[in-house]
């Protein structure tokens, strides 16, 4: 793993940070019933309004209506995690490959694609994902950093735990069509009488990839300055 550099590290400064203010205010309430009228209630409720990607209407139809839906999740979502596991997965993943892409794009551009692949990945999981459940956290972001990477240094080797190595132009292809799969078997288990699904946003990984292939067709044709 490469030293941090100053966005890849100020990245995940934040993400702490709003990873530790959520459960901090509940844990200091001593435990609490969801719609107590409690601060540590309201606090809770404001979070899951405001920092949880809810899903429109406006393509596919949610069983909510969608009005949990608010504009502005599209870019507090990428910033919040559901647990420590998840937290701690996503932001070693942009420690191991953040560093590298920010040194070839550079700070501020990093910073655009970066912000580009969160919200453009939440705006297509806002209108086109099947599934009604809320997403949270920087997969999808980070889905669009490893493409980075993968067209920066396609035949680069890049190794995930214990199934072996893959060059990167590679790995990026076989992640997204393992999330594609996963996406489908998601709807059949929700379609299922068990009703059972992964909870995890495989649509968002897709998304997220999406969007940072999408920047390099679209930013080529805006001038740096």
């Amino acid at each position: 793993m490469m030293r941090l550099t100053p966005i890849v590290k100020n990245i995940i400064i934040i993400n702490v940070i709003v990873f530790v203010l959520w459960p901090l205010s509940v844990l200091l309430s001593g435990g609490f019933t969801p719609g107590d009228g409690s601060i540590f209630s309201e606090i809770d409720l404001f979070f899951k309004q405001y920092f949880f990607l809810w899903k429109t209407d406006l393509v596919i139809p949610n069983s909510y209506n969608g009005e949990y839906f608010k504009p502005i999740q599209i870019i507090t979502y990428f910033f919040t995690h559901g647990g420590v596991v998840h937290i701690a997965f996503n932001m070693l993943f942009l420690a191991s490959l953040g560093p590298v892409v920010e040194m070839v794009m550079g700070p501020k551009r990093f910073l655009e694609f970066y912000l580009f692949c969160g919200v453009v990945g939440g705006i297509l999981v806002t209108l086109f994902d099947p599934s009604s459940a809320p997403v949270v956290g920087a997969s999808g972001a980070l889905f669009g950093v490893l493409v980075a990477f993968a067209l920066y240094f396609p035949t680069q080797k890049l190794s995930f735990f214990f199934i072996g190595s893959f060059e990167a132009k590679k790995f990026v292809i076989g992640a997204c069509v393992i999330s594609a799969a996963l996406v489908v078997a998601d709807l059949v288990a929700a379609g299922s009488e068990l009703g059972v699904t992964s909870g995890i946003s495989h649509f968002g990984h897709l998304a997220g990839a999406a969007a940072g292939f999408l920047y390099f067709q679209v930013r080529k044709y805006i001038p740096t300055k």
